[in-house]
């Protein structure tokens, strides 16, 4: 499956947004990853479906929106109408997701599930039918800069197994150090933020070539 990189805009200087979508998407990114936060599901809060529109107006990159909320079904009109391009949420904060992803689909979206790090995967086997995404955490939501999680890796060759040809992404302190071994287990879809693109020592731009082809390099010698 083609791999592609998606840079979490989360991690980026806010005051300097767009000049970071105008040089990742002129350096080659594959997605553009924004999170969604209500302060609850998770105990931080990122960027707006505002953001997500003036983006969209700007870019011609797709749009990865991660409802990290309570009750999405609430949010999803304004995820649709900002102009995402996929839309994931979370398996842990609704009570109805095949409706969610059905009304997801029939807008044209493609929908996305998003797991929590010990959050059990045998469930997800009544809706793989319903999705186009697999997002597996790789750390706990919220916060950007935290530890991978090692035991991870082995549950990233379970869903591989799990949704068969479908995206599967992870997102949690992805860096050189572990996407080798994340793509190797079965993922497709790196969320790139504070330890891959973001990171200080180079321009955006830079950072996302060099990951590329630190990852190009490492698969071409396995």
């Amino acid at each position: 499956m083609k791999v592609r990189i998606s840079a979490s805009l989360m991690c980026a200087d806010p005051l300097r947004l767009e000049e970071a979508v105008r040089q990742l998407e002129d350096a080659g990114c594959d997605w553009f990853h924004i999170d969604i936060m209500d302060g609850r599901f998770v105990p931080n809060l990122a960027m707006n479906f505002e953001t997500v529109r003036r983006i969209k107006q700007i870019s011609r990159v797709p749009l990865d929106v991660h409802l990290m909320v309570e009750q999405p079904e609430q949010y999803l009109d304004q995820a649709i109408d900002a102009g995402s391009d996929i839309i994931t949420c979370h398996a842990e904060s609704t009570r109805c997701p095949i409706r969610l992803l059905e009304k997801i689909r029939r807008n044209n979206v493609q929908a996305g599930l998003a797991v929590n790090p010990f959050t059990a995967l045998h469930q997800l086997r009544y809706l793989v039918d319903y999705l186009d995404l697999l997002l597996l955490m790789t750390v706990e939501p919220g916060f950007a800069g935290q530890k991978f999680i090692a035991a991870m890796h082995a549950k990233i060759g379970e869903a591989r197994s799990l949704v068969g040809g479908i995206n599967l992404a992870v997102d949690g302190n992805i860096s050189t150090g572990n996407a080798l071994a994340a793509l190797e287990a079965g993922a497709n879809i790196l969320v790139a933020g504070t330890s891959a693109v973001f990171k200080k020592g180079g321009s955006l731009a830079q950072n996302l070539r060099q990951f590329r082809e630190s990852l190009d390099y490492g698969r071409s010698g396995r």
